[in-house]
């Protein structure tokens, strides 16, 4: 891993902590949940551009897009080894929170299936819970950002995936 968070190579960076922010401060529990789970999303195509040697644009764009979707994008830098077991679990568990807050409009993070969902983020890290489910939420969809925002910063250094022609 890289020992210095300012060498990411994010030069959108702050325009994504800053929306994160926006939400986090002031935005609906809706809004927070499907912002956060569009920056996980851009974040592991990131990676899989990183980390694959030869990518085309429709591999993750368009309907029939193969790594279109948060899913397998998700399976498959479980697949490749660049997420723990404990990580896949919980970036499909944002998705499936993404999905279920983009669905139905009436869910808030207090409701009860979230709050079990939001403490079920942080099973396996090893922190104080804070007041708040959003915070809570927060606090979960920043850990997997800056997880991401690592791993894209390691394989850009040694790549995981050399092409064989």
């Amino acid at each position: 891993m890289t020992d210095n968070p300012a060498e990411f190579d994010w030069p959108d960076q702050k325009e994504f902590m800053v929306e994160f922010n926006k939400e986090l401060q002031a935005g609906s529990d809706r809004a927070l949940v499907l912002v956060t789970g569009a920056m996980i999303d851009e974040l592991l195509r990131r990676l899989l551009v990183a980390v694959l040697p030869y990518t085309r644009d429709d591999l993750f764009e368009g309907g029939n897009a193969t790594l279109g979707s948060l899913s397998a994008r998700s399976n498959l830098v479980r697949a490749l080894g660049l997420v723990s077991e404990d990580d896949y679990r919980r970036l499909n568990l944002l998705r499936k929170m993404r999905n279920e807050m983009a669905h139905k409009l009436s869910l808030t993070l207090s409701d009860g299936e979230f709050v079990n969902r939001v403490r079920e983020l942080w099973i396996g890290i090893e922190v104080s819970e804070m007041p708040d489910d959003r915070i809570n939420f927060g606090a979960a969809g920043l850990y997997l950002i800056m997880l991401l925002s690592v791993r894209i910063a390691d394989v850009r250094k040694q790549p995981a995936v050399r092409p064989l022609f």
